[in-house]
This record gives C-alpha cells, structure tokens and sequence, in this order.
C-alpha cells in the first residue's frame, strides 16, 4: 500500500477501465494456399471506368477465379462480393499463393 496504492478510509473506489497485454509463444501457424493457375484469366465483363488520363474499356474479374500466378496490368476491376479492387492503366497486378494480390511495384518483384 506504502508504495503503489491507496487507503483512503471509509471512501469507495471505482474501478472504470482495466486493461492488459497479453504475449504468447505460439506455433506458426499453417496458412492455406489456393491453387496454381492453370492457363489465362478471362474477364467476366467489360465496363467503361473514367481514370486520370480519360475513359477506359475495363475488364472486369472475379476474385473468386484468381489463383497463384494470375497477372493482370491495369486498367481492370477486380470484383468479390465485399470489395473492389482497382487498378490504373499501366499498374500491375500478381496474385500470390495465399490469394494476396500484390500490387505495383511489389507485383513486378515477385
């Protein structure tokens, strides 16, 4: 008590938030892999989309269809039932073995 707490007669004390950090060793875990691709990437539609540099005949994609080795360049939609995914003319797009689209840059290192 001398050193981190408090005694205050008679009175009552609130606690309104306690918090923790926790750490744990754990296994690494076994991440799922999706399949290799096994030939090209078919668009399921075509959209006219207006990016910086004008309007754009854009292939649309599934996301569900991409698999590990799938490479689209830009301009394309990418399509899931959460989100979209866009990418600029001339930007490109990797798709890696856990489904993880790498995008610019990093797609050209891969």
């Amino acid at each position: 008590m001398a050193r981190f707490g408090f005694n205050i007669p008679r009175e009552v004390i609130e606690v309104i938030t306690v918090k923790a950090t926790v750490v744990s060793l754990t296994e690494k875990p076994d991440l799922a892999t999706i399949g290799k691709a096994d030939g090209g990437l078919e668009a399921v539609a075509t959209r006219s989309v207006v990016f910086d540099d004008g309007r754009h005949d854009t292939p649309i994609y599934d996301r569900a269809q991409l698999r590990d080795g799938h490479t689209i360049t830009g301009p394309a939609v990418i399509e899931e039932p959460v989100s979209v995914t866009v990418l600029r003319p001339g930007q490109p797009m990797k798709v890696d073995q856990y489904g993880n689209l790498l995008i610019g840059r990093i797609a050209e290192e891969a």
